[in-house]
C-alpha cells in the first residue's frame, strides 16, 4: 500500500440513497457485488474505543456489498467499516464508516507518495466535496488513520497524523475556519 492521505467527513447521513450515491460516485463496486467469504469486524456495542485485538470484534459474514450496507442502516446502530475499491484510478480506496451514534463517516484515501502539497491540495478539496454532498458535520486529512467509529468524529487527541480539520459552524451551516490547522510545531505549507 502506498503512503495514502486519508479524507473523512461525518455526516448524519445514514440513508441508503447516501450510501447508494457514495458508492456510485466514489467507488468501482455496486451493491449487488459479490462480497463471499468477507465478514464485517462489528466493534462490540457500547464500545469507548477501538478493540486492539481481532478477536474483540464481533465478526458478521456478509455476501453481498448490499447485505453490508444495509446492516449499516439497521437498528441497533453497530458500527463497522466497509472498504472499496476505487471508482477514480487516482484514488486508492473509498470507505464508509458506519458509527452506533448514527452518524456514518463518508471517507477517501489518495496517494501521497511524494507529501506533495497538490495531493494535500486534493485532499482538501475532496473534503469540501464530501462536505457539501453528504451534509457533512465535521472532517479531517490525516496520513494513515482509519475513520473513527467511537467518539467525537475526530482522531483521538494526540492523533500527530493529523493534517487538516474542519467543522461546519453551528450558527450559519458554513465551514469554521479557526478549527482549520495543522500539525503540532509545523508551519502550515511544512508537510513532515
Amino acid at each position: 500500500m502506498p503512503p495514502c492521505l486519508d479524507v473523512y467527513v461525518l455526516s448524519h447521513l445514514r440513508q441508503l440513497e447516501a450510501v447508494e450515491h457514495f458508492i456510485g460516485e466514489f467507488s468501482g463496486s455496486a451493491l449487488t457485488d459479490d462480497r463471499t467469504g468477507e465478514e464485517l469486524m462489528l466493534l462490540p456495542r457500547g464500545a469507548q474505543h477501538e478493540p486492539t485485538r481481532p478477536e474483540e470484534y464481533e465478526w458478521q459474514p456478509i455476501t453481498t456489498l448490499r447485505e453490508a450496507a444495509r446492516r449499516g442502516l439497521d437498528h441497533p446502530y453497530r458500527a463497522f467499516r466497509i472498504y472499496l475499491k476505487p471508482g477514480n484510478p487516482g484514488f486508492y480506496q473509498a470507505m464508509l464508516g458506519f458509527r452506533e451514534d448514527g452518524d456514518v463517516v463518508f471517507g477517501v484515501s489518495i496517494d501521497d507518495v511524494d507529501e506533495s502539497d497538490d495531493s494535500l491540495k486534493l485532499a482538501k478539496s475532496l473534503l469540501a466535496r464530501l462536505a457539501d454532498e453528504y451534509d457533512g458535520l465535521a472532517g479531517f486529512v490525516a496520513w494513515e488513520v482509519p475513520a473513527p467509529l467511537v467518539g467525537a468524529g475526530f482522531p483521538p487527541p494526540g492523533q500527530g497524523r493529523v493534517l487538516f480539520t474542519w467543522q461546519r459552524d453551528a450558527l450559519d451551516g458554513s465551514p469554521n475556519p479557526s478549527l482549520q490547522r495543522t500539525l503540532p510545531g509545523r508551519s502550515p505549507g511544512q508537510r513532515r
